[in-house]
């Protein structure tokens, strides 16, 4: 039989979900939707066109899609998904092939849907694409491909910011250390540890560290970061002999501590603040935990060249 299409693998996952309470790993939930769903060898030997197994993809998309637009599953750990209460009333008052816009209508009005955003900022360079055109067969290639980039980029970014925040602090603290060296600041090196005075790393931009050190220090926290933690840094990188400092975070900073870093930045001193949205569009910018996995190339006729003839 054909492989059933995307929007038909929601109920699936769904269903498996809400048979059990602990949280699932995507690898049984995948093992489970292919038996539920009966597929063939066939079925489960169709691949993309850079090898990927199309029921694998459209299984994690499933989960992703349950997740992110419809709020009927959660994420409690790095790929792993379990039912919500509204998931659960979901499967008991509907029945049938289960598409983004009832997800999208399902949700609670007060929740971000159908973009991709990290802490309330929408991701740049890619227009609000309206996604409920994938359930859609009229819409237009130009739309299916933006709604398409804007689901990927969704999923990358929801899938890196499990994988950051699975880390441990140490971890943490050597991935921050690597991001700005990526990002041409110097070479690092871990200092972290206790004892270690608030600075977990620094980056000498020369072989022979004659040159400027800059502090880093790395706070993987499930809060925001308050001014206190500027303060006692500002107060540490003197101490180090520096002038130049950041700080990185999971989440984001308190208002103060945005402003208590604006006040240190004073001469020659300079004190930087990464929250959590700004690191992982910085990890994609500078391919950090990522890899290219598809190039397209969009041509359009260039109206002007055949004015010249």
């Amino acid at each position: 039989m054909a492989l059933p299409s995307q929007k038909e693998f929601h109920r699936p996952v769904l269903e498996i979900l809400g048979r059990t309470n602990p949280p699932s790993s995507i690898r049984q939930i995948m093992d489970e939707t292919a038996t539920l769903l009966q597929l063939s060898d066939g079925d489960r030997q169709e691949t993309e066109a850079n090898g990927a197994l199309k029921w694998e993809k459209r299984v994690r998309w499933a989960a992703h899609n349950l997740k992110n637009y419809g709020g009927l599953v959660e994420s409690p750990a790095y790929r792993q998904y379990r039912i919500t209460d509204p998931g659960r009333e979901f499967l008991t008052s509907t029945h049938g092939v289960i598409t983004i816009k009832q997800l999208i209508d399902a949700r609670e009005p007060s929740a971000n849907v159908g973009t991709a955003t990290v802490s309330d900022e929408t991701v740049q360079g890619v227009e609000d694409i309206d996604p409920t055109i994938i359930d859609e067969t009229d819409a237009t290639p130009d739309e299916l491909i933006q709604a398409g980039y804007r689901q990927l980029q969704d999923a990358v970014i929801d899938e890196l910011r499990g994988a950051v925040n699975s880390l441990d602090s140490t971890q943490f603290e050597l991935l921050a250390i690597a991001l700005l060296e990526k990002m041409g600041y110097g070479k690092g090196e871990h200092t972290g540890g206790r004892g270690d005075g608030g600075i977990d790393g620094v980056l000498r931009q020369d072989p022979l560290g004659l040159g400027t050190v800059c502090c880093v220090q790395a706070k993987q926290w499930g809060q925001p970061v308050g001014d206190d933690v500027v303060r006692t840094f500002s107060g540490s990188i003197e101490r180090f002999g520096s002038s130049l400092g950041v700080i990185v975070t999971t989440d984001r900073f308190a208002s103060t501590a945005v402003e208590t870093a604006r006040a240190y930045s004073v001469g020659n001193k300079v004190i930087r603040l990464i929250g959590g949205h700004d690191l992982i569009q910085l990890m994609l910018s500078h391919g950090i935990g990522v890899v290219t996995e598809n190039v397209y190339e969009i041509k359009r006729v260039d109206t002007t060249y055949f004015e010249r003839f």
